[in-house]
């Protein structure tokens, strides 16, 4: 069953039973909350056909998916990308998981970490995941990351300003979290966004979300960095 509450301004998503908003032909859901389009990745008759045969997948085909842009400063390809969200919709402990993810180490040539601020409800749909993966979430927001600890610690402190001083709460507190992704990972993502006093935002769209989670697995889960906390006046 959905988890998500959905959107009233799109039915939809309303129904907790409905799989990819009633569109399987033309979209995957890998996350269970809320519909990728599979144009640019697999289409969903060859994901479905793939799983339906044993993943489809063997180390021989599944290397050749990953050996497209190997040692080029590129991103990912839609194709590899697929190949990753596939991995993760499958699950940790299949087959096909454990080769995208001993895939990824042995083409590895540069890692990158970034850095999250998150509140508590985040921080519980990771514990409830092993600390392998990040959830969408009600909202189904992008995820964004920062290059260093330093900076999610101050992009953390503003996000909870407003909010306690809503709750009327003295000592607010957040958690900082750290992922690993391979430098190709990195140059699939948004670099666009710049926040202000504090420094560029990597950001992670919804549809990229389960490829994500597979490098960030394949590079030893999410890390918990530490608590932080600080006390309005």
């Amino acid at each position: 069953m959905d988890t998500w509450s959905g959107v009233d301004q799109n039915p939809h998503s309303l129904n907790k039973y409905n799989y990819t908003e009633s569109n399987p032909a033309n979209s995957i859901d890998p996350s269970g909350n809320a519909p990728t389009s599979a144009s640019g990745a697999l289409s969903a008759s060859s994901i479905m056909a793939s799983i339906s045969s044993g993943y489809g997948f063997t180390s021989i085909s599944l290397s050749r998916v990953f050996s497209v842009a190997v040692g080029t400063a590129e991103g990912y390809t839609a194709r590899e990308l697929g190949a990753l969200t596939i991995a993760t919709m499958v699950g940790i402990g299949a087959r096909v998981h454990s080769i995208a993810t001993s895939s990824i180490r042995e083409n590895d040539e540069e890692t990158i970490d970034l850095y999250r601020a998150i509140g508590d409800t985040e921080y519980l749909a990771l514990e409830g995941t092993g600390f392998q993966a990040f959830t969408l979430g009600r909202n189904a927001f992008p995820k964004q990351f920062f290059h260093s600890e330093g900076e999610a610690k101050k992009f953390g402190v503003r996000d909870r300003v407003a909010e306690c001083i809503k709750e009327k709460q003295r000592y607010c507190f957040f958690h900082i979290v750290k992922a690993t992704i391979s430098k190709r990972m990195y140059n699939s993502l948004n670099h666009e966004v710049n926040e202000p006093g504090i420094g560029p935002i990597v950001t992670v769209e919804t549809s990229l979300l389960p490829a994500f989670n597979a490098e960030v697995s394949a590079h030893g889960g999410v890390k918990y960095v530490g608590e932080h906390g600080f006390r309005l006046r």
